[in-house]
């Protein structure tokens, strides 16, 4: 080959190892210049609490039974047993992973072994919407509705049944009055607070109960009633994920209460205290069973003249 052919193809090399050079340094300039998009941080655990409301938004099927052992009038040990089921549907669309609108349904039914009978206590209707502000910090609105069609009301209730119905109160640490008026309808909207994150919960809430009564005004003369319920809880996963434990306080009281009040002034309020271990076990992706068992005591009358004891069972299953 003639040296001006060679130069010639050596030209042309040169320009064909530059133009891939520029090809191959293209991918690497663009990826300098567009960063990538941050990753979204997951939702830190949250810990479910005893007596308050969750804090999110779950599509759940919760199974919640409390046994609760005291000393009756005649001195002898009672019993009383309470258990529910709570149904809850998020809104698809309305939140992110613990986020957004649910719709919740309840029926509670309730024994005792002197007043000898049984109830099913009035039904519950509401919902709530749940967000957050930043990674940690999280909240809670609700509004809920118990109807007037529990057992033990009106006029000329059976007497085991109306006795039921006290004594289920105390069972549930005198957070759920709702249920139990049966001859009220119920409306009762409620906000809650918690910050989530390392492993640890630490959650408030306050709820006003607004009962008018609709039924059984010979028994009940006061048509109605103002209640306030309110708690503080904190939890911590012992083992990530797998185990955790919580302790609650929990706080009632009449603002506006039952004529009764007057011979009886320690039931104006009630406080509890809970504590106990609850076990997590993702079944399939995204679906946990978060089953727990706690104990309660009374810190003052009017629970603690009669020796309340409270051991409650949890178990929600979360999709």
């Amino acid at each position: 080959m003639s040296p001006a052919r060679r130069r010639h193809a050596s030209g042309r090399l040169e320009v064909f190892l530059f133009l891939c050079g520029l090809l191959l340094a293209a991918p690497a300039a663009n990826a300098q210049e567009e960063p990538s998009a941050p990753a979204v941080k997951p939702p830190a655990p949250y810990v479910l609490p005893w007596a308050l409301r969750p804090i999110i938004a779950p599509t759940v099927v919760r199974l919640d039974s409390s046994l609760g052992f005291y000393d009756a009038p005649s001195g002898e040990g009672a019993t009383t047993f309470v258990t529910g089921v709570l149904g809850g549907y998020k809104v698809p669309g309305t939140g992110g992973p613990t986020e957004g609108l649910s719709l919740f349904g309840k029926l509670t039914v309730a024994t005792d072994s002197v007043a000898g009978g049984s109830i099913v206590a009035n039904p519950i209707l509401g919902a709530g919407y749940a967000g957050r502000f930043g990674h940690a910090l999280r909240w809670n609105a609700g509004l809920f509705t118990a109807l007037p069609l529990g057992m033990g009301g009106g006029n000329d209730p059976l007497a085991s049944q109306a006795g039921v119905r006290g004594k289920a109160i105390l069972t549930r640490a005198a957070m759920e009055n709702a249920i139990y008026a049966s001859n009220d309808l119920v409306i009762f909207p409620g906000v809650g607070f918690a910050w989530v994150d390392h492993g640890v919960t630490l959650q408030a809430e306050a709820t006003l109960l607004m009962l008018i009564r609709v039924r059984g005004e010979e028994r009940q003369p006061e048509d109605f009633k103002v209640n306030l319920t309110t708690g503080f809880f904190a939890g911590y996963f012992v083992v990530p994920k797998m185990l955790s434990l919580g302790l609650e306080l929990r706080y009632q009281r009449w603002l506006q209460g039952p004529n009764a009040l007057e011979m009886n002034p320690a039931a104006t309020d009630n406080l509890t205290l809970a504590g106990g271990v609850r076990f997590h076990h993702e079944i399939e992706p995204g679906k946990w069973l978060r089953c727990g068992i706690s104990y309660a005591r009374a810190l003052d009358a009017p629970m603690t003249d009669a020796n309340y004891n409270l051991v409650q069972l949890d178990c929600p299953l979360l999709f």
